[in-house]
């Protein structure tokens, strides 16, 4: 027979030490659910996670497939445009093993094999390793970029080598989806009681962070070319970079607000929200 904890009345338990050991059964019933609803997220998240890398990686292994069958069955005009294919399935071979090696950093991370090496990092040792390339970038592409920062001297407890490449990366993310719109990119770093806070403010849409169309389901390899002229840029699309970084910085103890994957309707991403665990030295 099942009993609904939440319906007992403890107030009208005359003995102490039942009236505890109840307590004590309601609040273990209360975390096995959050525990078990967090599995569920958990499971539902990996599987969601899993189908969007299968489909990420078909990109360019069709392409090298594609750029090999062209040649394979002499369909191309001369030498120099069979190796203008080779040259193809070469980069898009390179793409994938580039494309392995992010997805196999967070699992290399997760199961243990390459521990994160926590220490203090203060803002102002992450603004000069993040500045510089950014600033060098947002220069290439015009994009007025600003860094603002609360208190300098405040430090996080991470990573250094993995947090700034996730904090480049997300900054790099927002030039370039943003660098057709005359848009701007701010990073603003708020001090917390136990966190801190980092604000990316630039003009990212929700089509932006769509599912990458899989052209080759469009154009076979026979069709040589709508195949030369569609071969896509074989990197990882920018829903999958932001679910990366994602768990990289919950691995690192902080997290990342996805509203662009959880509110596909909204037209306009004005922000994206990060945070890491202020050092205790700090």
């Amino acid at each position: 027979m099942s009993v609904n904890l939440n319906a007992i009345d403890l107030d009208s338990i005359d003995d102490p030490i039942l009236r505890q050991q109840i307590e004590a059964t309601i609040a273990e019933n209360h975390e096995l659910q959050r525990n078990y609803r967090l599995a569920q997220r958990e499971a539902q998240f990996k599987s969601h996670f899993l189908a969007r890398i299968s489909h990420e990686l078909r990109s360019p292994l069709s392409g090298i497939i594609g750029s090999h069958q062209l040649v394979l069955e002499d369909l191309c005009e001369d030498v120099e445009e069979e190796h203008d294919f080779i040259q193809e399935a070469n980069k898009a071979a390179l793409k994938l093993v580039h494309m392995l090696d992010s997805l196999l950093l967070v699992s290399r991370i997760e199961a243990g094999r390459r521990p994160p090496k926590i220490q203090s990092l203060t803002l102002d040792q992450l603004s000069r390793c993040v500045c510089e390339p950014i600033e060098l970038e947002a220069a290439n592409y015009s994009v007025s970029f600003k860094l603002e920062i609360d208190d300098p001297d405040v430090a996080i407890a991470t990573d250094k080598d993995l947090m700034v490449s996730i904090v480049i990366d997300l900054l790099e993310l927002a030039i370039d989806l943003g660098r057709s719109r005359d848009a701007s990119v701010q990073l603003t770093c708020k001090t917390q009681a136990d966190t801190v806070e980092f604000l990316l403010d630039s003009a990212l849409t929700s089509a932006d962070f769509g599912d990458p169309i899989d052209f080759f389901e469009r154009h076979t390899a026979t069709d040589r070319d709508a195949f030369k002229q569609a071969l896509p840029p074989f990197t990882l699309s920018p829903s999958l970079r932001l679910t990366l970084n994602q768990l990289l910085l919950e691995l690192l103890g902080g997290g990342l607000d996805l509203p662009v994957l959880l509110n596909p309707d909204q037209p306009t991403i004005s922000r994206l929200r990060f945070w890491m665990p202020r050092s205790v030295a700090s």
